[in-house]
């Protein structure tokens, strides 16, 4: 039997995004076969879909798609552009039947035009390219997992040419409710990152989330920006996304409201670097 040729499926879920972002989201991912969106807007009652339900809805809904062995599963976000080489190497990768998980740079973007390469900023890496195959395993974390298969078996391969923007980091308002979204869904995000082996090989110089948590976040002091070359985000980004929650899942989430999370974050900024300098001292 013929092996069909296989097709990309491209899936994102859509929660507090608006309309409009969501149709350019659309027009960037045109090349795909098949964009499933998982719209999770009715989902009210709770501040996030814990990442391990949100991977078994991820891969239903693309059941429910059409999508067969050997095609291929392409994760994103409505607040992610892929570069304009995108279409051209991503079909590339896929002509043969191999296990292999796909990384591509991950682009921060703090205005419409430029990205973030300080530090941490300039090295984060997402594996985001993957075969739908039966029986695949996926992390069972509540935040911050990859969103590719994590059983063994699977050679990951990086590719440098083809980043994936996120406007998210565009608005400083969005900025800060990142960092307090994240910090209200797992707190106590410093003190674990400052102790966390993992943080110690992706933040070496500890001067981002090891010394801040997810206040990092909205740190600007020591940025640097680089230009997107023109021409690499279609449609090009003309206004920025505001992301913001509503107060009352704030507190249902963490028991703490906004103007304590914000708190938090203010005063995490002001004496993250110092406490981070004196544990690394004794």
């Amino acid at each position: 039997m013929t092996a069909h040729r296989p097709r990309i499926f491209a899936v994102g879920g859509w929660r507090y995004e608006p309309e409009w972002l969501v149709d350019e989201f659309r027009e960037n991912l045109a090349w795909v076969d098949e964009l499933v969106i998982v719209d999770d807007r009715a989902r009210t009652g709770e501040l996030w879909v814990h990442e391990g339900d949100y991977r078994l809805m991820q891969r239903q809904a693309l059941i429910d798609a059409g999508i067969r062995p050997w095609d291929w599963v392409l994760v994103t976000s409505p607040d992610e552009r892929w570069g304009s080489r995108a279409k051209r190497v991503v079909r590339g990768l896929i002509t043969k039947r191999h296990r292999r998980i796909f990384q591509f740079p991950l682009r921060e973007m703090f205005t419409l035009t430029s990205y973030r390469t300080d530090g941490i900023w300039g090295d984060k890496w997402r594996p985001r390219l993957f075969p739908f195959l039966p029986d695949q395993e996926f992390t069972k974390g509540s935040i911050q997992t990859p969103p590719s298969p994590v059983e063994g078996g699977y050679e990951r391969v990086r590719v440098p040419h083809v980043p994936i923007y996120h406007l998210e980091n565009i608005a400083p308002a969005s900025r800060i409710e990142r960092a307090i979204v994240y910090e209200a869904l797992s707190p106590g995000s410093q003190q674990r990152a400052a102790r966390s082996a993992f943080w110690r090989r992706h933040d070496p110089t500890g001067r981002y989330i090891r010394a801040y948590g997810y206040a990092y976040l909205a740190d600007t002091r020591g940025m640097r920006l680089a230009p997107v070359p023109v021409g690499d985000i279609v449609p090009r980004p003309t206004r920025p996304y505001h992301f913001r929650v509503p107060d009352e899942l704030l507190v249902a989430e963490c028991g703490q409201n906004r103007e304590e999370l914000t708190r938090w974050f203010h005063t995490t900024l002001a004496r993250g670097p110092e406490r981070f300098r004196r544990r690394r001292v004794r």
